[in-house]
This record gives C-alpha cells, structure tokens and sequence, in this order.
C-alpha cells in the first residue's frame, strides 16, 4: 500500500455538462481506517456530482507530506483536510496541532469518533473549522462542513451549487450568473 493515494478518479466519474466550468474541490482525507475512507469516497462521488476529489493519507506523518507537496511544490492542491483526531502516531489534539501548523491556511474539518465536549471544544478554540462525528455524519453534512469551512477560510464556495444547511432543510446553493 503506497503512503497516500488518490480515493476518487474525478477521470472515472460520468462526465456533467454544465454552462459553467465547474472547480474540483481536492479534499485530503487523513485516517487511519481504509472502511471510513471508503465511505467518506462514496459519499463524495453520491452527493458531490463528481466535483471533488479525495486524496488519502492512512498516516499522520503521509497526510503532512502530501500538504508539504501541495504547500511547496504546486504539484496539487488541497482545498480542505478531513482528519480523524484518533490516529495511531500522534491522538487526539496534537494531529490537529501538526496539520495546522504544516498548512495554516487549509481548512480543516475534524471528523473522529471522539463524542466528548471537551475535545470538541479544544478543537474549535483552536481554529478547526468543523467538527463531525464519525457514524453520525450524512453524506451532505459532510459536503456542507467542507464547504462551509472553505467558505470560512477561503471567502469562495467550494462550487457553484453547493448543499447547504439553511434554516433546518438542506437546500443547493446557486451561483450567480
């Protein structure tokens, strides 16, 4: 198994036709468990419209490198980091310590099983830009916190029709134009 890989081929997606060039939102999954990747892969290909794609870290150390790569070489890009506070080299707070400090800019949205107040507050006083819970997060909940936490970051949606979470109904937001 290679350090990081690529989850979702944007290139095996059915192509979308569209008035508008679409962006592709690069996501850079960091966690451990190949089964939440898989999910986290499908969720994005169901409700994403083939506008994302995921790159996958099984380690700390591997999702650092692949933001080190993104940062420094421009080979890529990582719009935003999904990372699972339980990783076997480095728990709880300090990953998310690590990842801001290796990019300050990207945003990251915590996805863990850690259900206790305290680490979600930890994690939010320190600048995470979303926190999820592991098995509790549906597929648009996941889209919304990335795109909401870009949004934040970034000031630019993450695409043209994003699923957003107005008033307790999801809704798509649509772009101008």
């Amino acid at each position: 198994m290679t350090a990081y890989g690529v989850a979702q081929d944007p290139a095996s997606m059915p192509a979308k036709t569209s008035r508008y060039p679409v962006p592709m939102t690069h996501a850079l999954l960091i966690e451990d468990d190949p089964e939440q990747m898989v999910l986290i892969q499908t969720n994005l290909q169901e409700f994403g419209q083939g506008r994302y794609r995921l790159d996958w870290a099984s380690r700390l150390v591997d999702g650092l490198a692949h933001l080190g790569k993104a940062q420094f070489l421009g080979e890529f890009r990582v719009d935003v980091v999904l990372l699972d506070l339980g990783l076997p080299e480095c728990d709880g707070y300090d990953s998310y310590l690590a990842v801001r400090k290796k990019a300050p800019e990207v945003p990251v949205v915590v996805l863990t099983g850690d259900r206790r107040e305290k680490t979600v507050e930890m994690v939010i006083r320190g600048g995470a830009d979303g926190y999820l819970v592991k098995g509790e997060a549906s597929g648009p909940q996941i889209l919304a916190a990335m795109q909401s936490a870009i949004l934040r970051r970034t000031g630019r949606a993450a695409s043209p029709d994003s699923v957003t979470f107005e008033s307790g109904v999801w809704r798509r937001r649509r772009s101008a134009g």
